[in-house]
């Protein structure tokens, strides 16, 4: 894993928590085919969390979660069903009645 220097000008509370997130690499992870995972949810740690760690995220990773976030998009899709009579109050209490809600995943539409 490649790290890269912390910024000295970084407050400490966040330096701390940069070394806390970097120690969590080496203790909470485990690898699969050259992609680190959490231990905890099985799930492909993104290039984001390794920015704010400053390391280095390899191209396998970057690739790992990318494949991951497919099929994690895919897989809600396939169990995508219409909302509950529950959920579509709480939208017509939310937006008002008449609106058009539009789930930006699935891309069904939901008229309140």
């Amino acid at each position: 894993m490649n790290r890269l220097e912390i910024p000295a000008t970084l407050p400490s509370w966040q330096r701390a928590e940069i070394e806390r997130l970097r120690a969590q690499f080496v203790t909470d992870t485990r690898e699969v085919d050259g992609v680190l995972r959490w231990t905890s949810n099985d799930a492909v740690i993104s290039p984001s969390t390794f920015a704010d760690a400053y390391v280095v995220c390899s191209d396998v990773q970057a690739a790992g979660y990318s494949a991951y976030l497919d099929a994690f998009v895919q897989q809600y899709r396939a169990n995508s069903r219409a909302p509950s009579d529950e959920e579509r109050y709480e939208m017509r209490a939310a937006f008002g009645p008449g609106v058009t809600v539009v789930n930006v995943v699935t891309g069904r539409r939901t008229r309140t």
